[in-house]
């Protein structure tokens, strides 16, 4: 007894290729923190498109000739990739300098900050790419025979921008894409029933849970001209990553700026409230999109309003223009009121909104990038405007108690534990003999760290956290050994400020000097933090108790600004820096919003336009090509069934002719309801279909006469030429599909011309 071949599933090649397509489509979409969105990407949809699109109309005309199939889809792709080349005129450049080329890429690449622009040499390699990738993932769906692993080399893709930039893509994606895969699992099952898809379904569920709940790191950079902020909402800890960045001497340009006001300046980029655990962390809130940077901000959290006795404190304005640095935070000079009142093109007020209570300003789902520039309006706090100070910071007193404080205060008065004894015994010293008001307390400290006594040095070590049971290690080593750099001076002034009473928090930015009418450069290296006091109606103040800060950071730094009695001196700045800022024309320096200060993407609202137009006309094709496949293999029956000679679909007419009709009748969906039909034979379905009404009279006629040749040929010797005759002179089979098409409603009919379901197989 022979032993039954083993029947392999049939591959639905032209649904998969469809699908295929559709999660590229998704994955290349996506791409946008990454690849900055453009002609290229319509490009990408032509030659992927051809590729898959191609391969499956091959392969639904030839069911036994895949690797025919798979070869037509890579021709299609070869050829669409030359013909964008020529069109572009970089083919022949491609083959007189390749070596070139690719080094231009590698230059765009590696000096680019994601989203890379994509244009010229790099739009032709990612295109490539993507065409590659295309065809392995038809390679595994066809020939493998594995269509949910085709799918997974697109799906993987979503990743991408979460392993470049740290940020995901969203749910939105993989929800589309776990949606497809369950897709392809049933059309490649043996059967079309529902056990693929839940499966698929639950399996990327589990998969997209799995991969959002992931904690992010910080955010990745391959770019040595880039400066990466060490204030992230990824970071652990921000002030270790802040010293790590200091040390590391970076002296590459991370924005300049251009002020209306001389002197010392700050720029914020985030304030550190929260000691919990001896580790301090940014001050977070719930982003309100509605209070975007377009709207002013004061540092006492509220509109902007003036402050008490600041009648001679005129405003300033700063102009900043990004050059290297990649942040989530906007850099602001640190002031009582802040309002951005003009920004480029590449700015977009709407992607960063304030945080009213740490007045910065942060976004959620944008970076920092070359180019972008914006003019803000600040009201500071600074020695060459003593009446800012001089009217109110007499009058603060300290809290013998934190529950003394308003609420809104205490965050800023609480540590953790119990303060050690050799910072409450250094406190004592520091402010002994001071006045016992807010400003005067805080002074104290500022002097007493200032002193000769202390010297900076970047050797001290810095590991905060290490011990969950000391959170204030570092701060007892920094007064036990009085050697440190400003992250141990600022976060020890803070500790021991709010031992004494006195409401604290850090700030993280950059310190520089402004000269008026000159463009400042700020670089990687002038990294600094500093400690803020509040005082009522004023807001946050900023002290420094670092001595000889200066932007190289090192032992031999310029020698400090002492500060005096006055109290003028409370805001007291970092000094000028040893390295003279120099006035440049550097392209990177603040531009006019409408000026001609517009970046590498100026013409890049029409190339997303045409992209996005390109796609559209893309999926519409895809979607009306198993209508036109239908439409082709019905008149090829048609022909076939009225020759009676001639090409007649492999000299069975008859057969198939009643193909067609049978798959009209699925297509309409003229089986899906009533009583099944008594047998799984081609005569029950005719039966069953005379039974409901559907064929009756001259297209029943037909019909019948269709199925007998068929039988005929299938089971006999073969239709005779009389009933192939008939069968032509009568046009049987437009007579039996016309009646059938009668028999269904207007909105049956359209399903069955633009989605068929006899191109997926069943009945």
């Amino acid at each position: 007894m022979s032993r039954a071949r083993k029947r392999r599933p049939p591959i639905r090649s032209l649904p998969i290729a469809l699908v295929l397509c559709l999660l590229w489509g998704t994955a290349v979409l996506s791409q946008g923190a990454v690849l900055q969105q453009g002609m290229w990407v319509f490009a990408a949809g032509t030659v992927g498109g051809a590729v898959l699109v191609v391969a499956g109309v091959v392969a639904a005309f030839a069911p036994r000739r895949r690797g025919v199939a798979v070869l037509s889809g890579l021709a299609a792709g070869v050829l669409g990739g030359v013909a964008l080349l020529v069109l572009t005129g970089r083919g022949e450049q491609w083959l007189a300098d390749p070596a070139s080329a690719l080094e231009q890429i590698r230059i765009e690449v590696f000096g680019s900050i994601a989203p890379v622009a994509v244009d010229g040499f790099l739009a032709d390699a990612v295109v490539a790419v993507i065409g590659a990738c295309t065809f392995l993932s038809l390679v595994i769906a066809l020939l493998a025979r594995v269509p949910v692993v085709a799918g997974l080399l697109p799906t993987a893709a979503l990743l991408l921008p979460a392993a470049v930039t740290g940020s995901s893509v969203g749910l939105g994606p993989f929800v589309v894409a776990g949606l497809l895969l369950a897709l392809l699992a049933w059309l490649g099952s043996p059967r079309l029933g529902w056990g693929g898809p839940i499966a698929a379904v639950a399996a990327v569920a589990v998969a997209a849970a799995a991969f959002l709940a992931l904690p992010q790191s910080r955010d990745r950079v391959w770019n040595s001209e880039l400066v990466m902020s060490p204030i992230s909402s990824t970071v652990p800890d921000v002030t270790v990553s802040l010293a790590e960045d200091l040390l590391q001497h970076n002296q590459v340009a991370a924005f300049s700026f251009r002020s209306s006001i001389d002197g010392p300046v700050r720029f914020t980029l985030a304030t550190l409230g929260d000691f919990e655990g001896g580790v301090w962390q940014p001050q977070t809130e719930p982003l309100d999109p509605r209070r975007t940077v377009a709207q002013g901000v004061s540092a006492t959290g509220v509109a902007p309003e003036p402050a008490a006795a600041d009648a001679e404190v005129p405003d300033g304005t700063v102009e900043v223009g990004m050059q290297g640095l990649v942040s989530e935070w906007l850099p602001l000079p640190q002031a009582t009121t802040q309002e951005i009142v003009r920004s480029d093109s590449d700015f977009d007020s709407s992607d960063w909104a304030w945080s009213a209570e740490a007045a910065t300003a942060h976004a959620d789902d944008a970076v920092t990038r070359p180019e972008m520039s914006y003019e803000t309006r600040f009201r500071p706090l600074t020695a060459e405007y003593p009446a800012s100070l001089g009217a109110f910071i007499n009058s603060a007193e300290t809290y013998d108690d934190p529950g003394d404080a308003p609420a809104d205060l205490r965050p800023y008065l609480e540590l953790p534990g119990e303060m050690p004894d050799a910072i409450a015994q250094a406190a004592s010293t520091a402010t002994a003999g001071s006045s016992t008001s807010r400003f005067g307390t805080a002074f104290a400290l500022q002097s007493w760290l200032r002193s000769a006594d202390f010297v900076y040095s970047e050797q001290a070590p810095y590991e905060p956290g290490t011990d969950p049971d000391d959170p204030y290690a570092v701060m007892e080593s920094f007064l036990a050994e009085r050697e440190g750099f400003c992250v141990h001076y600022a976060s020890t002034f803070a500790v021991m400020a709010r031992s004494l009473g006195v409401p604290t928090r850090l700030n993280v930015g950059y310190a520089a000097t402004a000269i008026t009418d000159s463009t400042v450069t700020v670089r990687g290296d002038d990294l600094h933090v500093w400690p803020e006091v509040y005082f009522e109606d004023a807001g946050w103040v900023a002290f420094e108790p670092t001595p000889g800060v200066g932007t190289d950071r090192t032992e031999e730094a310029e020698n400090p600004t002492e500060p005096t009695a006055a109290p003028t001196t409370a805001s007291s700045s970092p000094s000028a820096s040893s390295d003279e800022p120099e006035p440049t024309e550097s392209s990177s320096a603040p531009t006019d919003a409408a000026g001609d200060g517009a970046g590498p993407d100026e013409g890049f609202p029409a190339a997303a336009w045409l992209a996005g137009a390109g796609w559209v006309l893309l999926a519409a094709a895809v979607l009306l090509v198993p209508a036109l496949v239908r439409r082709v293999r019905r008149r090829r029956r048609i022909a076939a069934s009225e020759l009676t000679g001639g090409p007649r679909s492999g000299g069975r007419p008859a057969t198939s002719a009643w193909r067609e009709v049978r798959d009209t009748a699925l297509d309409l969906g003229l089986l899906a309801s009533g009583a099944p039909p008594r047998a799984r034979t081609d005569d029950a379905l005719l039966e069953a279909l005379a039974d409901r009404g559907v064929l009756a009279g001259a297209g029943l006629d037909a019909a019948r006469a269709i199925l007998a040749a068929a039988n005929a040929e299938r089971f006999g010797s073969g239709a005779s030429a009389a009933q192939l005759a008939d069968i032509a002179e009568r046009r049987a089979l437009r007579e039996a599909i016309g009646a059938l098409n009668e028999s269904a409603p207007g909105r049956a009919r359209l399903v069955a011309a633009l989605a068929p379901r006899s191109l997926i197989g069943g009945r």
